[in-house]
């Protein structure tokens, strides 16, 4: 039996023109861009959405914080030295290995414990946040490290290394928060990427216990040697 296809004709009988076809042709191509117009804006909705949702104000917030202490930090570096670099006449034994910011001779009445260098300078003392120094009277592995970061930040490269062999790395990754925490606030695509966000969860979940090991290790290395030589 055979099987009969509808054919378009017009109504003198004859078979469809070129035009209808074109016709039919740019009709479907119409349909199939305003489809994906319509995909597009809706993924950028979406995309809108997700940035402005409520499980990404925590997010924000975190990056605004990280941000300011980021910039806060490199704005308070030129202003801190430690007591060690300062020519101090008889310095106490609490203010030995301090880090100290300087300030204004006008308001030094007003700073508790300030300290004045022999050039005149004042400067306010950082009180001691190593509890084991405190308590024991013991250098902890990460002493200097604070340290070593300013120097690093100051441009003195060498001086920071043999303060803390790891300053460097704690300057590094405070300078690169400023444009990255920046990027994420604009919802820019180059730190929003998958990939990006699994490798630098990987890194804090791994790198931060595998560096503390290391930091640890050479810190007894340091006390062991140390003792010996004495």
């Amino acid at each position: 039996m055979e099987s009969h296809l509808p054919v378009h004709a017009d109504p003198s009988g004859h078979a469809p023109e070129a035009g209808v076809e074109n016709f039919y042709t740019e009709h479907t191509s119409q349909k199939n861009s305003q489809g994906s117009l319509s995909l597009e804006s809706n993924a950028g909705l979406r995309q809108r959405e997700h940035q402005f949702s409520p499980a990404r104000r925590p997010r924000r917030l975190s990056d605004w914080i990280l941000l300011i202490l980021a910039m806060g930090a490199l704005l308070l570096a030129p202003w801190l030295i430690a007591s060690e670099d300062l020519a101090l006449q008889n310095p106490p034994p609490h203010m030995q290995d301090r880090l100290l910011v300087w300030i204004p001779a006008g308001i030094s009445p007003f700073v508790p414990d300030v300290v004045n260098t022999i050039d005149g300078q004042t400067y306010w003392p950082f009180p001691h946040t190593c509890m084991s120094r405190r308590l024991f009277d013991i250098d902890c592995p990460g002493c200097g490290l604070t340290r070593s970061t300013i120097k690093t930040l100051q441009g003195q490269w060498m001086a920071g290394f043999k303060r803390h062999h790891w300053g460097w790395l704690a300057a590094l990754v405070l300078i690169l928060q400023i444009p990255y925490r920046i990027l994420s606030l604009s919802g820019s695509s180059l730190v929003r990427q998958a990939w990006l966000e699994q490798w630098l969860a990987k890194s804090v979940t791994w790198g931060i216990p595998l560096l503390a090991m290391v930091i640890t290790g050479e810190w007894i290395l340091q006390k062991t040697i140390s003792a010996f030589q004495t």
